[in-house]
């Protein structure tokens, strides 16, 4: 997925100013979050990269929606802008060039949906663009659950895209601040592999309610091979993907 420009069914990103490309972890992210059911919800992606994950909510959505993308990289923030601009939804989508802990909301957000940058101790791309979106040196895990304490709604969600290990970390920083994990699905990128992603969804609760936790698994592609995808995974991006009725 390295070209400059990637096509969905109903709109195009083009990525050639971004670090991060069109990748398997944000679409499926996008195909996959729990959507608000208030009416013309606020939604905030944060790190919106290309802006995908933002343009796929605003399809599901129907354009009933307001969308809030933010992103600490310039040519990524432009390029959202850009991507959204000549989308069906341009009036729905508002990016904006800001690092999440400069970011001051006006408003209350029911989901904040993000594929955050988890590497930590890895050895850092030569490339500094590349390097600052994929390490979470500007966006720990513990920054990102204290901004969703603070601007989600109640009974708002969170919803995210990470390696299991630095999902649990979320899921621990969230809960020590009333958020509880409700929905957790383990991605296998093949069948019968352990899973490499969590996707997670936790709400903003009172503390003593306990909502009931639904955990699942998602598997790509059959066994033995990279491009047999599963009826599953067909099922999710089918509105997405152009290869895939």
């Amino acid at each position: 997925m390295s070209n400059s420009y990637f096509k969905f069914k109903q709109f195009t990103i083009h990525q050639d100013k971004c670090a991060m490309k069109v990748g398997t972890d944000g679409a499926i992210l996008g195909a996959w979050v729990p959507l608000p059911t208030e009416e013309n919800p606020q939604i905030l992606d944060i790190g919106c990269g290309t802006g995908v994950i933002s343009l796929m909510i605003a399809q599901r959505l129907e354009g009933k929606a307001q969308i809030t993308g933010i992103d600490i990289d310039e040519g990524a923030a432009i390029q959202a802008s850009e991507n959204a601009a000549i989308s069906s939804w341009a009036k729905q989508i508002s990016i904006y060039h800001t690092a999440l802990q400069d970011f001051s909301p006006n408003t209350k957000f029911n989901l904040i949906v993000s594929n955050p940058p988890y590497f930590t101790k890895s050895l850092k791309n030569p490339d500094a663009q590349k390097s600052k979106a994929r390490h979470n040196d500007e966006l720990p895990l513990l920054t990102l659950a204290t901004f969703a304490s603070k601007n989600l709604t109640q009974g708002g969600h969170l919803a995210v895209i990470l390696p299991p290990q630095e999902a649990g970390i979320l899921e621990n920083e969230c809960f020590k601040m009333g958020m509880k994990t409700v929905v957790r699905t383990n991605v296998h990128f093949k069948a019968g592999a352990t899973p490499k992603r969590t996707l997670l969804t936790i709400e903003k609760t009172n503390t003593e309610e306990n909502p009931q936790l639904t955990e699942d698994d998602l598997t790509l592609a059959e066994a033995g091979t990279d491009n047999n995808y599963t009826t599953q995974f067909k099922t999710l991006v089918r509105d997405f993907y152009l290869h895939i009725e």
